[in-house]
């Protein structure tokens, strides 16, 4: 079935394989970087899964699960297989994030904020400003989503996603160093801000999947970010330079969902869907499909 030339070969990469060690190896051979933290999901497929989080049980969670509004976890969360990208070949099922009329979180100082919000924030796991297993600062924030004709987003409201909150963000107007806006100014377009400047702008198209990874360097927490993008099942491609600016961050402060700035009176309930959410590092992996490893 096999040449004597293909046995040999395969006899001498197992004797290497052995002689240098499997993970080293396997190390050597991966093209793409590595998972550092994995929020695709895989462990949670309903809702159950997430809504026994607490300060005081946070083992074995992916995400932080406090920064929403009073009412029951499937009052804002909802996991299927439907709600992922079709692309995604990692992930078991997406999520569908709701903001309700409730959507009113009271933070640390017991004070009900005026914005609406439905966020889950990675669990410390998360290799957050720590120096990563390759040496360098740099990581890159996986994630897709999508919008529906479902309970749609507003419009006419501005709409906040995939963003690094500052812990004191509700004492002062400081700028959040990323995140993506919808609606407002922004009208039907989705545009990437850093630091409050825009930096890239696309049309958000219904029931189309928009993927994304933040290329985010924290050395010394005055780093860059670059922009990756592409729709479907398309590869990530670079849409933006290299932007220099303050990546300060804490080890909790990635928000994954929606927050909705306030605006008049809220009558609707509105969705945004979540995909192959990962953090990433050493060399960015552009395939949608996404990685399947986790060192």
């Amino acid at each position: 079935m096999f040449s004597k030339t293909h046995k040999s070969v395969v006899f001498l990469a197992i004797l290497v394989k052995l002689a240098v060690g499997t993970d080293l190896i396997d190390r050597q051979v991966t093209k793409y970087g590595y998972v550092v933290w994995d929020g695709r999901f895989l462990d949670h497929s309903t809702t159950d899964d997430i809504s026994g989080w607490s300060w005081d049980n946070r083992d074995g969670y992916a995400y932080q699960w406090y920064k929403h509004g009073p009412g029951v976890t499937d009052e804002y969360l909802a996991f299927d297989p439907k709600f992922k990208n079709p692309a995604d070949q990692q992930s078991k099922v997406g999520v569908k994030m709701t903001v309700t009329e409730t959507s009113y979180w009271t933070n640390w100082d017991n004070v009900v904020e005026k914005v609406r919000r439905t966020n889950l924030i990675p669990e410390g796991a998360a290799a957050i400003n720590d120096p990563t297993p390759v040496g360098t600062g740099l990581l890159y924030y996986h994630f897709s989503i999508l919008r529906s004709l479902i309970n749609p987003l507003d419009v006419s409201k501005r709409h906040k996603f995939a963003f690094f909150e500052p812990e004191d963000a509700w004492y002062s107007p400081l700028p959040y160093f990323t995140e993506l806006v919808f609606g407002g100014a922004a009208g039907e377009n989705l545009t990437w801000n850093v630091a409050n400047q825009s930096h890239w702008t696309a049309p958000w198209e219904i029931d189309v999947w928009q993927n994304f990874a933040y290329a985010i360097d924290f050395t010394e927490h005055h780093g860059h970010i670059t922009l990756h993008y592409s729709t479907g099942g398309n590869d990530l491609v670079a849409v933006s330079e290299v932007i220099q600016t303050n990546t300060e961050s804490t080890n909790h402060d990635w928000c994954i969902g929606q927050l909705v700035e306030p605006d008049g009176d809220y009558v609707f309930k509105e969705d945004v869907y979540y995909s192959g959410v990962y953090i990433e590092a050493g060399e960015l992996t552009p395939r949608i499909a996404g990685r399947g490893d986790f060192k």
